[in-house]
């Protein structure tokens, strides 16, 4: 089931478009075309020199929304639209810096984001499928008080890739399935997909995602974005349909650094009571970070141990180069670091997720027992929101229990060992960040195997708290390779320099050619 699109652009007449479906949608009116794969910044830079309007810019994402996801290689990132989008878009008048950070641009968040009516907020899942929160999750009216115009809410990975173990990554009852733009039978990665996707085809210049274990920066590099994973606590968690409160936080996709850090201007500020938000020392200028930006005497670590690390050697060839790219700019590199994860530590932190998923479920709606209404519900209409994969996560859920002392034991141990070790690390070798692969090239969307992600180095920040980054890095055959950069606590400003300076040295990311498939 997909929600009745709502977007007004050439038939109510308001906003002066007269055509909304050729790809670099051009305005009626216009001076320029409007980039279907703009920037923040440039769409900015274009408005002020009075090259286009907000109304052509949401108006052209609207449009794209009609000619790629609805129609087209019908993407199904998008799961319904706003339909006073272009109403807000056409009354914003002036220079974007006298309305705000983000002024006309158009942006969607992931369906487990609280919105305002008409909106739905439902984690991709039919049994609360018509559920419409009462306002704004705090970070989508920081967005919107900036003066960006949400278009829409992106589909994502049913419950977040929390229902069953041999999930499918990108599907949902309520959307179907989102398929990788680069190569449309090829998965898009995390329960963040849809958001990633509307990003890297060029539907908006922002969406916003959430983050549990890897689920923003695997669906940024597997489709060629930026993602970015604050500090835990740093953004408002506000509003968030919950799965582990000791990892969970939103972030955003965008197609530059720059955009990631005019987006985390926006959104940081940390919510009062939140217990992962005690060490916010203030607000940091990270946009004024990027300035001067360079990687002369930047001290990088390199993690080789990452899930996947002798799977891919053409993974590890895109590393090298990058490396050399580090050290050409002046950067040192230490490499390897040296740290290996046990397998008690992913164990450990599972047993804590599924503890807090149950907790955190009954404190968002405000009752017990919802869990079981889902499960039910599923059961009843098994054909239609179970046709690939089952629910035994959450039966897992339902059947575990952990004491007080028994939690606070797999939280050390989980959470806590890896803190212990990168504070050890960072200390040791006196770096400023790590880095390591984000993604092996997408793999195929398979309903009988589930996902298989090749590469994965997520742990780090997702069970550390730390703020990662990943930005592209190269390409194997049309398929994006990310590579993540990891941060000191509460120091995104820092992160965002690095990753600014390294971006500007690497190839440019890939546009989507929306192959059907791989061919020889």
């Amino acid at each position: 089931m997909r929600y009745l699109r709502l977007s007004l652009c050439i038939v109510c007449g308001l906003c002066g478009i007269n055509s909304c479906s050729v790809e670099d949608a051009r305005a009626a009116g216009a001076k320029t075309p409007v980039a279907a794969y703009t920037t923040i910044e440039l769409a900015h830079r274009l408005i002020d020199q009075g090259d286009i309007t907000y109304a052509q810019l949401t108006a052209a994402s609207l449009a794209r929304i009609r000619s790629h996801d609805d129609a087209g290689p019908t993407l199904n990132a998008i799961v319904e639209t706003d339909p006073n989008a272009q109403f807000r878009a056409n009354a914003l008048v002036g220079a974007p810096n006298s309305i705000g950070l983000l002024a006309g641009i158009p942006f969607v968040v992931k369906a487990n984001i609280d919105t305002a009516p008409p909106l739905h907020t439902n984690a991709g899942s039919q049994a609360i499928g018509q559920r419409v929160a009462l306002d704004h999750a705090r970070l989508v009216a920081a967005l919107e008080n900036a003066g960006g115009i949400l278009v829409g809410k992106a589909n994502m990975s049913e419950w977040a890739n929390f229902r069953a173990q041999k999930s499918v990554s990108g599907w949902s009852s309520v959307g179907g399935q989102t398929k990788n733009p680069h190569v449309l039978n090829r998965n898009p990665c995390g329960s963040s997909s849809g958001s990633a996707v509307a990003v890297a085809a060029g539907i908006v210049p922002l969406a916003i995602g959430t983050e549990t274990l890897g689920s923003i920066v695997c669906p940024a590099g597997i489709n060629g974005v930026v993602g970015l994973k604050p500090t835990l606590g740093l953004v408002s968690r506000d509003g968030l349909i919950p799965i582990a409160s000791s990892q969970d936080t939103a972030g955003s996709f965008t197609r530059s650094v720059k955009g990631a850090a005019i987006a985390l201007q926006v959104m940081a500020g940390p919510e009062i009571g939140d217990e992962y938000a005690q060490g916010y020392a203030g607000p940091r200028d990270y946009i004024g970070a990027l300035q001067g930006a360079s990687l002369q005497g930047l001290r990088v670590g390199v993690w080789r141990a990452y899930i996947g690390a002798k799977n891919y050697s053409r993974v590890v060839e895109i590393v090298d180069d990058v490396i050399a790219t580090l050290e050409e700019g002046g950067a040192t590199v230490v490499d390897p670091i040296g740290l290996y994860l046990e397998r008690s530590v992913y164990e450990a932190s599972f047993a804590v997720m599924m503890h807090e998923f149950k907790q955190g479920l009954e404190v968002y709606f405000g009752r017990a027992g919802v869990l079981n209404e889902v499960m039910a519900y599923n059961t009843a209409h098994a054909q239609e929101t179970m046709p690939w994969f089952g629910q035994d996560l959450f039966a897992a859920v339902q059947a575990s229990a952990l004491t007080p002392a028994e939690y606070a034991g797999a939280l050390a141990a989980g959470k806590g060992a890896v803190e212990y070790h990168l504070d050890e690390i960072f200390e040791k070798f006196n770096l400023d960040v790590i880095i390591a692969p984000t993604n092996s090239p997408a793999w195929v969307t398979d309903y009988v195997l589930g996902d298989r992600p090749g590469v994965s180095s997520s742990v780090l920040a997702a069970l550390s708290g730390r703020p990662a980054i990943s930005i592209p890095a190269g390409q194997i055959l049309s398929l994006p390779v990310g590579i993540s950069i990891v941060g000191k606590m509460w120091r995104d400003d820092d992160l965002l320099a690095a990753a600014y300076a390294l971006e500007q040295d690497l190839p440019s990311a890939p546009r989507p050619q929306f192959l059907p498939t791989l061919t020889h």
